[in-house]
């Protein structure tokens, strides 16, 4: 038997449990770092058998990615200018293309200002929305270079990071 979460009204669910994984390449290999805290929330209603997305607001603390190599750790913190932007932000602006694809699931897309090293885009998100599981799950590609971020470098510039680094979100949620 399943249940899936019913929503009547307008409510807010905060993250709870997240998996994070951040994956990039180099000319010698390729990396990840795992975030270990981030902070956020969703607010959904159900309105006519349709899911009804109104706010999403996610905060990671750019000290929180780890990889595992402390002179990587700190090579991407300063990348990411960490000492004046600490964190980067999703700010939500709205919802298209939402789709029911089952009992409980969903697709859209999120379209939100996305802020990393103090500059800010307007991205367009595809995820996946799992009401019975209590997740959201997204698999996005941005480009250091758009947000104003040197690929980071290491050994006097002969290991060099490529510009594109893919993010994996599996975001869970309870009720506030």
């Amino acid at each position: 038997m399943t249940i899936g979460l019913a929503l009547q009204a307008q409510e807010k669910f905060n993250f709870t449990n997240h998996k994070i994984l951040i994956e990039g390449t180099s000319n010698i290999h390729d990396w990840e770092m795992e975030v270990e805290e981030a902070d956020g929330f969703i607010e959904m209603k159900m309105e006519n058998d349709k899911l009804n997305i109104s706010n999403i607001s996610l905060t990671i603390p750019i000290k929180s990615m780890k990889s595992g190599k402390g002179k990587m750790d700190s090579n991407t913190y300063e990348a990411l200018k960490e000492e004046k932007n600490p964190n980067i932000t999703f700010s939500f602006l709205e919802a298209t293309q939402l789709e029911k694809t089952g009992n409980f699931t969903y697709t859209a897309n999120l379209k939100g200002n996305l802020s990393i090293a103090g500059n800010t885009q307007v991205v367009s998100i595809p995820v996946e929305i799992d009401n019975n599981q209590t997740s959201l799950v997204a698999n996005y590609t941005i480009t250091m270079t758009d947000f104003g971020v040197d690929p980071p470098t290491a050994m006097f510039g002969t290991i060099k990071t490529g510009d594109a680094v893919n993010i994996n979100f599996n975001l869970n949620y309870n009720k506030q």
